[in-house]
């Protein structure tokens, strides 16, 4: 095959436009310096579009007339939690440090049941110390873990498994016994060391 633009030969797959090495390049350079303007471009006019009140409705209104469709289309539902994602952790990223502090408490208050003023209580009831190896807590993502467990209609559930379920705060642990206590009540006890404790701390604080 010969390159369409300067006609020396082409190894290029490409049966429709088989560009030789150095045209597809100049090319491909071609297009990347039109991608800021073309960026440049796109958000202007998505913010020309977001100023418009109606906007909004309009964009739930086609989704909600095309959802049938867009979920059917492959990976639809991966890229779309994947931006969702995304868009949180640079929302998060953004936040300053007292607004940052309010969304992790309130993270932490949906999904475990924990509010600020009890950790902080538990936290000096234990010294300071993990509830099932008194080792030293330090606060932060894995020093320092707020144990709880759910129900559903009186029934205990998987956490997260059932939407609605209602949240149980227990005590503070550290990462590791956090950890051996989860695969301890998921029944996965083979390899696990402080079975007992695990059982002592389970019947004291309900589970």
């Amino acid at each position: 095959m010969q390159c369409p633009k300067c006609g020396k030969p082409s190894k290029s797959r490409n049966l429709t436009l088989p560009l030789c090495t150095r045209c597809y390049k100049r090319a491909w350079d071609a297009e990347q310096r039109k991608l800021p303007e073309y960026n440049r471009i796109k958000r202007e006019k998505q913010k020309i579009r977001e100023l418009d009140p109606t906007y909004k409705a309009k964009k739930k209104e086609w989704f909600r007339q095309h959802r049938e469709k867009k979920l059917a289309e492959p990976g639809y539902a991966e890229r779309e939690r994947e931006r969702v994602r995304l868009w949180k952790r640079e929302a998060y990223r953004a936040l300053p440090p007292e607004e940052k502090a309010k969304a992790v408490a309130k993270s932490r208050k949906f999904y475990t049941g924990w509010s600020p003023e009890e950790l902080q209580k538990t936290f000096e009831e234990q010294k300071g110390m993990c509830a099932i190896c008194s080792s030293k807590l330090t606060p932060g993502r894995y020093g320092m873990c707020a144990d709880h467990f759910e129900t559903s209609h009186g029934v205990r559930v998987p956490s997260r498994s059932v939407k609605g379920a209602v949240k149980h705060p227990r005590r503070l642990l550290c990462g590791p016994c956090n950890s051996g206590l989860g695969h301890y009540e998921s029944g996965q006890r083979s390899e696990l060391f402080r079975i007992d404790a695990y059982e002592k701390y389970i019947s004291a604080w309900g589970g």
